[in-house]
């Protein structure tokens, strides 16, 4: 008998066993997969060449890939350039996927001096003529070709290379607080050569490779405020928008770029409310040869009545006047009652309020307004009137 417990007891420790190994087994049956050991792939990179002050794209052309990661990002060092500076300079390009595989490559930058043309005179990069009527249209036109030239392609929307002009000014020009008022062709040419001025300046600059791009703009001029500001008007086919390249008050950033007019407003109270500026975006609206889009809730402020669909908010129940102009029909709704209904229904009870409109003199008709009306005549006082204090309201006494 003990012997059959203990080949029991065995047979249950071995199934056991059995059946744990079972587990085991079917846990293994996919091979796990194998470590990833690949790094990403950059392509497209290459070495680059630019001029003093110019500035350099240097992710066109260059992705990154990775065999397992579909989100690796491609990581770009230049913090070793110096586009003011000519030299050989170091961008490295990098990627790390998620598993901590690393690829890196490094580029070559070399700024250099741009070389005078033919006629002896540098295009771009050259100093500003010492004096503003030394400055032609040609020199102008010249200067702005070979930015856009850099900046911008053939294939760029009128949007796009609207877009490119704002960054390159406000990247390029650095802000000071006063520069010349020349024409906007002087100004901007100025600014372009010395990568400084005001707000003007940036104006000026910003309407000279916009119109070289034919994309319509104007120049705008804050009305008000503290201090003057300058900035554009921009339309690339769907209407005008704000524009302005310029630098904006320190820690109140905002989007500057094709802004609407109620954005523009917005940051306008923005920085009043703050009382950094009062202002910023307020024009002359009546005399703008231009709407900005968004004018229409506005358009008092140009003169304008409001178009359809725009205007203040209507009240939403017109409250009805106290004294109609026709009697009230016996079939509409009579008025509140009386605190007390007076004894004699042609005079006013002793204890009514002096608030409560007269009774009417035809008492049969609930609702009577106030004072008759033009087809029935008014009832003439009665000399034998009870005095009291005051006369209800609407009397006539």
């Amino acid at each position: 008998m003990n012997t059959n417990f203990l080949k029991s007891r065995k047979l249950s420790a071995f199934m056991a066993f059995a059946m744990l190994c079972a587990f085991a087994l079917a846990g293994c049956g996919e091979p796990a997969p194998p470590a990833d050991t690949e790094a990403p792939v950059i392509e497209g990179v290459a070495d680059l060449q630019t001029y003093v002050g110019t500035a350099v794209s240097y992710r066109t052309g260059v992705s990154v890939t990775d065999d397992t990661d579909e989100n690796v990002e491609l990581i770009i060092d230049a913090s070793a350039v110096d586009l003011f500076t000519p030299g050989v300079y170091d961008i490295v390009y990098s990627a790390v996927d998620a598993a901590g595989n690393e690829a890196k490559l490094i580029a070559s930058l070399t700024v250099e001096e741009k070389p005078e043309s033919e006629e002896g005179e540098d295009v771009e990069n050259a100093a500003a003529p010492e004096s503003s009527t030394e400055i032609t249209s040609e020199m102008v036109n010249a200067l702005a070709d070979s930015i856009l030239a850099k900046i911008t392609t053939p294939s760029m929307s009128k949007y796009e290379k609207a877009k490119a002009i704002h960054k390159y000014l406000y990247d390029h020009i650095k802000y000071i607080g006063h520069a010349d008022k020349l024409d906007y062709e002087k100004a901007g040419y100025i600014g372009l050569k010395s990568g400084k001025g005001d707000c003007y300046t940036y104006s000026c600059a910003a309407k000279v490779l916009l119109t070289r791009c034919q994309i319509s703009n104007i120049q705008m001029e804050r009305v008000g405020g503290w201090t003057e500001h300058y900035w554009n008007a921009v339309n690339t086919g769907n209407g005008y928008y704000h524009f302005d390249a310029c630098w904006q008050p320190t820690g109140y950033k905002g989007e500057t770029f094709m802004i609407d007019e109620s954005t523009a407003r917005a940051y306008t109270k923005r920085l009043a409310d703050a009382g950094v500026r009062t202002n910023y975006y307020t024009y002359d609206y009546k005399n703008c040869p231009v709407k900005i889009v968004g004018w229409e809730k506005y358009a008092p402020d140009y003169g304008l009545p409001y178009p359809e669909g725009y205007g203040p908010e209507e009240p939403a129940v017109t409250p009805a006047p106290q004294t109609p102009a026709t009697p009230v029909a016996p079939n509409q709704p009579a008025e509140p009652p009386k605190e007390e209904a007076p004894a004699d229904p042609t005079l006013p009870g002793e204890d009514q309020q002096p608030q409560q409109p007269e009774v009417s003199p035809v008492p049969d008709v609930p609702g009577t307004p106030v004072e008759p009306p033009a087809d029935v005549p008014a009832a003439e006082p009665t000399p034998e009137l009870p005095a009291q204090d005051q006369a209800p309201e609407g009397l006539g006494i």
